[in-house]
Order: C-alpha cells, then sequence, then structure tokens
C-alpha cells in the first residue's frame, strides 16, 4: 500500500489554499480549501501545516486509513485545526480518502457502508444571499434562497442567479424591509413563493451577558425569553420562511426546544454544526433527540469525512432532516459523498458559483 510522502498548503489568494497530497508514487491528490472570513490568514494555515502535520503523517501507510482520520480528529483537540479562519482537517480527511479510495479501487459506498443506488429525490438547494444594507450591523447574519427538491442544480443555480441580481441593486435598512424585498422580487420574477421558491433566514442573534436579554439588529429594543419567541413567531406568520437556521446564536438546549415546540409546525427550526462548543457528542445528542427540525452539517467546521459520514447515518437513523453545507460545488469526489448520504438539503455559497 502507499504511504504518504508529503501534505503540503499552497496560497491562490487571501482567501483560497490549494490542500495537496503526494504518495511515494508519485501521485497527486489535491482540493481547494475556502474561507468566508475577513481574518483568514493563509501564511498562518500553511506554516502550521508544513510545519506540524506534514511530519505527523509522513511516511504513513495509506491502509491505516481511520487510524489517520482520528489523528486528525486529534489535532483539533490541539486547537490548531481552525488557523486564521481555514479548516484545514477536514480536507485533508477528504483527500487521504479520496487516495485510498483511487489507490484500493473501492468506491466510497463500500468504504463506508453506504448505499450506492440512491432513487430519492434531488436535495433542495439553499443559496446564500448577497444583499446590501445600508448599515450592516442592522442585518441578519444571513438571507437564503431555497429551491423546491428535485429541482436540478443548473435551474436552481439560474433562479438564484435572477433573484440576486435584481436584490444587488438595492439597499435595506431593516430586516423587515429585506424579507419583503426578496418576496416580492420572487413573484416578480415568476415564482410562486412557497411552491416554487421558499426563504430561510439565519438572525444569530446575541443575549446580552449582562442583562440576559436579545438584541435585534436592526432595534433599540432588547428582547427577553418570552419576548424573542413572539419575535420570532410574527416574523413566522408575516414571511413564512422555510428554515429558521441559528435563531440564537449560543446553543442552549432548552431554548431551542421551546422554538422546537411552539415555531416548527410554520417552520423549520434549525442548528448550523458551525455553533461554537458544538462537539460531534453534543451534535450526535441534539440529533438522538430531535432537539430542531433541521441540522446543517458545514464541511467548514467539521473535522473529518467520517464525522460527516457519521452524522448524517444518525440522522436518517432517527428521523431528523439535515443539509449539507459546502464550498466546492465542482468537487467530484466530495459531491459523489454527498449523494450517497443523500440530505434534504444542499447549501451552496453564492460567491463560489
Amino acid at each position: 500500500m502507499s504511504k504518504i510522502s508529503s501534505i503540503t498548503f499552497h496560497q491562490i489568494d487571501q482567501h483560497t489554499l490549494k490542500a495537496e497530497l503526494l504518495l511515494d508514487t508519485q501521485k497527486k491528490y489535491s482540493t481547494y480549501i475556502k474561507s468566508d472570513y475577513p481574518e483568514a490568514n493563509p501564511t498562518k494555515a500553511i506554516n502550521v501545516v508544513n510545519r506540524l502535520i506534514n511530519p505527523h503523517f509522513k511516511n504513513l501507510q495509506l491502509k491505516h486509513i481511520k487510524h489517520l482520520d482520528n489523528m486528525l480528529s486529534t489535532l483539533v483537540e490541539l486547537e490548531i485545526s481552525h488557523i486564521g479562519s481555514f479548516n484545514i482537517t477536514f480536507p485533508i480527511s477528504e483527500l487521504l480518502w479520496q487516495a485510498f479510495s483511487t489507490e484500493t479501487q473501492t468506491d466510497v459506498s463500500e468504504l463506508f457502508d453506504l448505499s450506492p443506488n440512491i432513487t430519492t429525490k434531488l436535495p433542495a438547494y439553499i443559496f446564500s444571499l448577497n444583499v446590501n444594507f445600508q448599515n450592516l450591523e442592522n442585518s441578519y447574519s444571513e438571507f437564503q434562497l431555497i429551491t423546491r427538491r428535485n429541482t436540478e442544480y443548473h435551474a436552481a443555480h439560474n433562479i438564484n442567479n435572477k433573484i440576486q441580481s435584481k436584490l444587488s441593486t438595492m439597499n435595506f435598512v431593516s430586516n423587515v424591509d429585506c424579507l419583503e424585498a426578496i418576496q416580492n422580487v420572487i413573484t416578480q420574477e415568476g415564482y410562486i413563493y412557497n411552491h416554487d421558491v421558499f426563504i430561510g433566514i439565519k438572525p444569530e442573534l446575541v443575549k446580552d451577558s449582562q442583562t440576559a436579554e436579545f438584541q435585534i439588529p436592526d432595534s433599540v429594543s432588547q428582547y427577553d425569553q418570552n419576548s424573542i419567541f413572539d419575535y420570532f413567531k410574527k416574523i413566522i406568520d408575516i414571511y413564512q420562511p422555510l428554515s429558521l437556521e441559528n435563531p440564537i446564536l449560543e446553543y442552549q438546549s432548552e431554548t431551542y426546544e421551546q422554538l422546537e415546540s411552539e415555531l416548527s409546525k410554520e417552520t423549520l427550526i434549525a442548528l448550523s454544526s458551525n455553533l461554537k462548543h458544538l462537539s460531534e457528542a453534543a451534535l450526535k445528542k441534539i440529533i438522538r433527540n430531535k432537539s430542531v427540525s433541521l441540522i446543517f452539517l458545514d464541511t467548514q467546521h467539521l473535522r473529518t469525512i467520517s464525522e460527516l459520514v457519521s452524522l448524517s447515518t444518525d440522522c436518517h437513523e432517527h428521523g431528523l432532516k439535515f443539509a449539507i453545507s459546502h464550498r466546492q460545488v465542482d468537487n467530484q469526489f466530495l459531491n459523489h459523498i454527498i449523494k450517497l448520504l443523500n440530505p434534504e438539503f444542499l447549501k451552496i455559497y453564492s460567491n463560489n458559483l
């Protein structure tokens, strides 16, 4: 079995790195890593990989693939997984599994005991919209466009582009202002709102550590635990978003379970794996208890391919809807894995289309 000669990163631009795996047979495997954060530090990420990770993996055999994935998980515990806002372990895990699959001529479905014959619908595509606010501090964390399930990717992409192009000419003062505009543009473009095209919102409200109250970005008022529920109920009643992702930035089981209990009949209460302090064990517990109605598994924040597969399998087992978020629409290996995992939703970031 082939051995690893080197794992290296190369800077493409301020927000993009190229990860490369070289085997002793001179075969190369590569992928690109993107960061959405302005504070991304490519130099720091490259230094960590070249100085710490490469020596750990040099001359190790690919046949110990699960052990290699576990090593990456251990590196996360050493707090070097997100260096300069780049997740450096997931793309390395991806390259290791890709190389192992190719070298052993084994399909990924066999490596993870997944069904190779998926006959269900295509996922619904979720696009992160780029909207302009006069004051960014007044905006929710994200507004999303969601196409109907079983829509082909290129058709979904075209729908997003048409609506995005109209929104890019507008400036918004408030979140309600933005939601109304998105709703109107969808209708003006000839689509049926909440049938052909849906919207999702990602508020990520922050609780004040001193007053224990929540601050709405475009409001001078603060909301306590009860009034914040009334606020979300009003938004849902008026705009009927398909999903409410990370309504509150910090995960608290009681709050999310209450949101799920009171609001999920109209809207999917969603939680993203990228929230701080959500370990794999914590995510598994949330899935097992169905504390939310939708969970986003973000490859930008998960540690390894093994973790993605394990959490996806748990969602299927417990009947919980899940979305996979990724930034590499042209990554054939990762796309193949995602197809096998059969998520209800696939979240695409518009700036990578």
